[in-house]
């Protein structure tokens, strides 16, 4: 714990298909008489008048009036621990703090304010602008131009598979969709097993890549990930491309079915 019993924060939210946050309510970090970290939270007023608000946690955390207290998990809630540093980002803030074993509060207004995440925490009422680009989700007519580089250099599809974010069921892009003769497959809600390929992918990147790196900075972030995208694009073989990286089976004109001399990959 901080050298002050009583620590308080703000807490803000990014709402479902929205690309900035807003104050969702306020949590405090206390003790009780015997020493026992105590958190409180109570949603602000105005978010609940929202019509777009959310509960931050459905079963702990309900949308309602109600002043919630905890003496679990050091006082601080499941849904905002979720949402507070890993391993690695806790050693990341300790090392920039230049102290360990910092307090639950410390880890939770330490972390980046401009991460990517539907939760986030500061001092002043109102949240922050967002600062960089990944914290902001495509619109509609983004994927529509990002739809047509991709089809411009690989065809058009038959089908595309996608979960039901509001940029991909969004009425202009399935007006678009339709007029150059794709359909579209939706997975049902909750069930991203449905698109197996992108979660295969997700797991990878986190394996591979994301649990054995620090990034210290977004310029590194960058440029660890991009080269890790290459090697996986262009030089990792792939046991369903019969060992070959998806780049060069992407490009050849053969498909998966090359030649019977080796063929060269510049």
């Amino acid at each position: 714990m901080s050298s002050n019993s009583l620590q308080e924060c703000f807490v803000y939210i990014t709402l479902p298909g929205k690309v900035s946050a807003i104050t969702a309510g306020k949590f405090v970090l206390d003790q009780t008489g015997l020493g026992v970290p105590l958190g409180r939270f109570v949603y602000g007023q105005s978010y609940l008048k929202n019509p777009e608000a959310v509960s931050i946690d459905p079963i702990e955390l309900k949308l309602s009036n109600t002043t919630y207290s905890n003496v679990h998990l050091k006082g601080v809630f499941g849904a905002l621990r979720d949402a507070s540093p890993d391993y690695w980002g806790r050693r990341v803030i300790e090392k920039h703090a230049g102290k360990p074993g910092l307090g639950e509060m410390d880890y939770l207004l330490d972390s980046p304010d401009d991460r990517a995440g539907a939760l986030g925490f500061g001092r002043n009422s109102v949240p922050p602008a967002p600062l960089r680009k990944f914290n902001q989700t495509l619109g509609r007519y983004e994927v529509i131009e990002a739809l047509a580089d991709v089809m411009l250099f690989r065809g058009i599809p038959e089908n595309i598979r996608s979960d039901n974010g509001p940029e991909f069921v969004a009425k202009e892009l399935r007006q678009w969709l339709a007029k150059v003769g794709t359909g579209t497959l939706y997975i049902e809600p909750g069930s991203p097993w449905e698109n197996g390929y992108c979660e295969s992918f997700n797991g990878k990147l986190r394996d591979e890549c994301l649990n054995g790196e620090i990034f210290y900075s977004l310029k590194e972030a960058q440029v660890g990930i991009e080269k890790w995208r290459v090697e996986y694009n262009t030089k990792r073989p792939h046991s369903a491309l019969g060992y070959r990286p998806p780049a060069p089976a992407a490009c050849s004109p053969w498909g998966l079915n090359p030649p019977s001399q080796p063929m060269a990959v510049i």
